[in-house]
């Protein structure tokens, strides 16, 4: 305001004096009073201060009037701010009305239009000015008043700068300094961190030299800042490039043949047998007479291709003559990076790698393989590989005898392996194939062929698997004829089971009638009836330990039932072994059994029981050369809790299902607390199925948001119960039980009915959401009937998204899984991967899969800040996600450092409490009323929530 040399002062929305200029000081101390300006009252006749206080306060034009007590008149108009608000009065004192209003119009134009932030501060009326550009600067709205004192605006300031700050402003008033340049970082109003330059000086002294007077201005450097960090960050880059050649053994050249320059690296000399001070420039600009003879003919030909812009690749490998007279095989690779008008290359950069070393170990390589393939002629062995990434199959010359076939060099056998696999042969083994081929396992079986003449050969075959130099998987294996060896060992087994079968059938037929009224015919251990009777002979004493295989299935239905009853039999032998000599051991079940011992033992003894059994059977079987896991979880129960019988066997399968429910592999005793907990569970199950008839089940939506600019880019659908005793239950309070109702199915409806009845509200209203995401249940997705159920959902593509745990990675294979996968694709419904991190994904299915995004789970989020590893893992998981083409959602986020750190990770999405908590329909829809309304709404006091 000092540039004005008119007197001049700024009054507030009231009329209240806030600042006066130099000018404006000097006439005032003139004047006969003393007493400091507060207001307009003070310059004005009340008839004149009433005449304009109506017009000043009913529109935008200046007015003025006479100062009091002098022949000047004071100009006053308004000052509006960025959003058309008036924001205070700014004044200007003249003895003429048409040059101060010219002036005073100039001077507020320089205010409402300037890009830097003007500040002054008068240390006589302890008032500072700040201009609309000051406030832009900033993202400060007319209103904000966070830093109008100076100890509130330090408290936006970088940590790191805070003392220089303060350091100058004590110099400023201890008069050491007069003017100043200085630059540091600021909060803006939506959290970054801004560079401002601040310039300006002292212009006004009292008689004792005392500051009175400073002005200054700002500048937003921000892009200056980061400009200058981006050339750091380059030359960097830069350098550590040419190191990395370097340190790699590689010499490094850059022809510039537009302005006939050429520059080779120090190494690039060195490995010809220069260094970089005597090396011929005729090396350098006549390197082709050096070229081996038998190279040339094709280095022109590939030169040439690069001179008529066919490529712009170069990778050259030829012989170049070293400074003592003999050749070094060179691989060059390089690209032009110029070409002039007339395509022709201008600028090429590149580098040479001697691989004289690589070319000898690889002649050596060839002479080995040569005495290799002799060996396996002379054995007759056939060798086949296999690229599991071209999924093309190669045979030798004598696989082809093997099988019959009539070989052409370089032919591709894929399928004919399983052309010619025996038909009862053929599901079996290649079942075991792509095991192995999934698995890692070696190959090792023995198999029939059938030739194209129809005859059978019987085939040994082994394969194992290897990586190579470019990564890619692949089998190789070998096969012989064992025809012959299997047609003896046949006639051999033949005789042998004749005899051993005649000796055996007459016992076979005795033991079978004896134990097939009271035992197990798989077993041999006691049936039901026989256990029954074993409890009541115990007269109300008895102890019984239920237990049951875990992992039974999966052997089964991997190996089939044979394996099965191989397992079973297995399991009975390891309990015989095992029991009380006095205990009755028995089969009741598929693979459900029993040791009932007729009293109660010593302390301890049922405990080592248990935990000899689970630890045995924790032992691997080894079933057709498969290793099969499996466990044990047993549920005791006692006749001392006054139960017998049928009572007795329950009370033990209760304890069966806790052990089960806790993990498995472990033992759990029946107690009057789980039994309890067996009623409490009952009567949940009762409530929920209450619940979904009383429609108790509702949605929440918590907001997700771009991690780079925090604008709103969808919701999540919650689930919630409203219980009838007036609480609100959360997902993991009902759903592990609505999962054994198989209701969750029905949960996961009304879900979606409720999101698609939710955005549908929305819409309507002009409220759209960017996108809905609703869970699904790996059931559901099992569901045959979804299809039919989601073929009325028509809504855009990338509109809803269906949130999958990382457990379906387990069920991929699943044939209805991935149909019904299929068509939520095909109605342009997104797939996302839900708790992403938490153990049961593997990369195999995320590729399988192919999500639209997957969420990181809260678990890893919440030490994000702290936890280097864990940066490093959630930075490993989005690298993943952007090489396929799959955008990340961080959930849990809680704090400010939780968004800063996910956001520098990558992340593409952010949602947690600390951004927006789960909240009803009409909450959200305030929210996004609010945001269309205004622009933007910060919920919480949190980030920008923008449209």
């Amino acid at each position: 305001m000092d540039q004005i040399t008119a007197p001049a002062f700024a009054l507030g929305p009231d009329l209240c004096v806030q600042h006066v200029n130099t000018a404006m000081a000097a006439l005032l101390d003139q004047r006969a009073s003393n007493a400091p300006l507060a207001d307009l009252a003070q310059l004005v006749q009340p008839a004149d201060l009433a005449t304009l206080q109506q017009p000043l306060t009913g529109d935008d034009t200046a007015h003025q009037v006479p100062m009091s007590g002098t022949n000047q008149f004071i100009m006053i108009a308004p000052v509006i701010g960025p959003s058309t608000e008036r924001v205070g009065f700014f004044a200007i004192v003249g003895p003429q009305a048409d040059t101060t209003r010219d002036q005073f119009a100039r001077w507020h134009a320089i205010l409402g239009h300037i890009d830097d932030g003007l500040w002054d501060y008068d240390a006589h009326t302890k008032t500072r000015y700040r201009s609309e550009g000051w406030r832009r600067l900033r993202g400060l709205d007319d209103g904000d008043t966070s830093r109008d004192r100076r100890e509130d605006w330090l408290a936006f300031i970088h940590p790191d700068d805070r003392t220089r700050l303060d350091t100058l402003t004590a110099d400023l008033l201890n008069g050491k300094v007069t003017t100043f340049e200085i630059t540091y970082r600021e909060r803006h109003a939506d959290g970054h961190w801004i560079w401002v330059a601040s310039k300006g000086k002292v212009v006004r002294h009292d008689a004792d030299g005392n500051v009175l007077h400073i002005v200054a201005s700002n500048r937003d450097i921000t892009r200056t800042k980061e400009t200058e960090d981006k050339l750091r960050t380059l030359e960097t880059l830069r350098e550590r490039w040419r190191i990395s050649l370097e340190s790699a053994g590689q010499g490094v050249w850059d022809l510039r043949l537009a302005e006939g320059s050429r520059y080779c690296s120090d190494l690039w000399c060195t490995m010809r047998g220069y260094t970089s001070d005597n090396c011929p420039q005729e090396r350098m600009s006549k390197w082709f007479r050096y070229i081996h003879p038998d190279d040339q003919l094709r280095l022109r030909g590939q030169i040439a291709k690069l001179n008529s812009g066919e490529t712009d690749e170069i990778r050259f490998e030829y012989r170049e003559k070293h400074k003592q007279g003999h050749y070094i095989w060179i691989v060059s690779r390089g690209r032009v990076v110029e070409r002039d008008e007339s395509g022709a290359p201008a600028h090429i950069i590149g580098n040479d790698t001697d691989i004289t070393a690589i070319k000898a170990d690889h002649d050596e390589f060839d002479s080995l393989s040569k005495s290799l393939e002799l060996a396996v002629t002379t054995a007759r062995i056939g060798i086949w590989q296999f690229n599991t990434h071209t999924r093309i199959a190669k045979w030798d010359a004598q696989m082809g005898h093997i099988y019959g076939l009539e070989m052409h060099d370089d032919q591709d056998m894929t399928g004919m392996w399983e052309k010619h696999l025996h038909p009862d042969d053929l599901e079996p083994v290649t079942k075991l194939a792509n095991h192995c081929l999934r698995t890692g396992k070696e190959f090792n079986q023995d198999f029939r062929i059938v030739r194209p003449d129809g005859t059978i050969r019987h085939v040994r075959s082994r394969a194992a698997q290897y990586t190579d130099d470019v990564g890619v998987r692949r089998v190789i294996g070998v096969n012989w004829d064992i025809t012959e060896d299997r047609q003896r060992a046949e006639v051999l087994r033949q005789a042998n089971a004749l005899a051993q079968k005649q000796n055996e059938a007459l016992e076979t037929a005795r033991a079978e009638m004896e134990h097939s009224a009271l035992h197990d015919a798989l077993t041999g251990l006691a049936n039901r009836r026989l256990l029954d009777d074993a409890e009541k002979s115990s007269r109300g004493k008895a102890v019984v330990l239920h237990i049951d295989l875990d992992r039974f299935k999966q052997i089964n239905d991997t190996l089939g039932h044979a394996a099965g009853d191989e397992v079973i039999i297995h399991v009975a032998n390891l309990l015989r072994k095992h029991a009380p000599q006095n205990a009755t051991v028995a089969r009741v079940g598929g693979d459900e059994f029993v040791i009932l011992l007729p009293q109660m033992p010593a302390d301890g003894v049922l405990e080592s029981l248990a935990d000899t059994i689970i630890t045995a059977a924790a032992e691997p079987l080894t079933i057709k050369g498969h290793a099969c896991r499996f466990g044990m979880s047993v549920g005791i129960a006692t006749s001392a809790e006054g139960e017998t019988g049928s009572a007795l066997f329950a009370n033990a399968d209760m304890a069966l299902y806790l052990a089960k429910n806790d993990g498995r592999g472990r033992y759990r005793f029946f107690t009057e607390d789980l039994k309890i907990a067996m009623q409490t569970k009952n009567r949940l199950a009762d409530e929920i199925l209450a619940g979904l008839q009383n429609h108790e089940f509702y949605c929440l939506y918590q907001p997700q948001f771009h991690a780079d600019t925090l604008n709103l880019s969808g919701v999540e659908a919650l689930v919630r119960w409203r219980h009838p005793d007036g609480s609100m239950r959360s997902p993991d309070s009902f759903l592990p039980v609505a999962e054994e109702l198989n209701v969750v199915g029905r949960i996961d409806q009304m879900v979606l009915d409720q999101a698609i009845a939710d955005t549908l509200h929305w819409q309507k209203r002009g409220l759209p959401v960017p996108r809905m995401s609703v869970n699904v249940s790996a059931r559901r997705l099992l569901d045959p009937d979804l299809p039919a159920n989601l073929a009325c959902l028509k809504k855009a593509p990338g509109e809803f998204a269906f949130e999958l745990l990382e457990s379906v990675f387990l069920d991929a294979h699943d044939e209805q899984l991935a149909a019904n996968l299929a068509c939520i694709r095909d109605l342009g419904i997104d797939i996302e991967v839900d708790d992403f991190g938490t153990g049961h994904a593997s990369i195999v299915g995320l590729l399988k899969l192919q999500p639209n995004r997957l969420k990181i789970d809260r678990e890893l989020v919440s030490p994000v800040d702290t936890s280097a590893k864990q940066r490093l893992l959630i930075k490993s998981i989005v690298e993943i996600g952007k090489l396929q083409g799959i955008g990340v959602v961080a959930e849990g986020v809680e704090t400010p450092a939780h968004i800063d750190v996910l956001r520098d990770l990558g992340c593409d999405h952010l949602q947690g409490y600390g951004l927006a908590s789960p909240m009803p329909r009409d909450q959200l829809s305030a929210l996004l009323h609010a945001a269309q309304s205004n622009g933007k709404y910060s919920p919480y006091g949190g980030p920008t929530f923008v449209l």
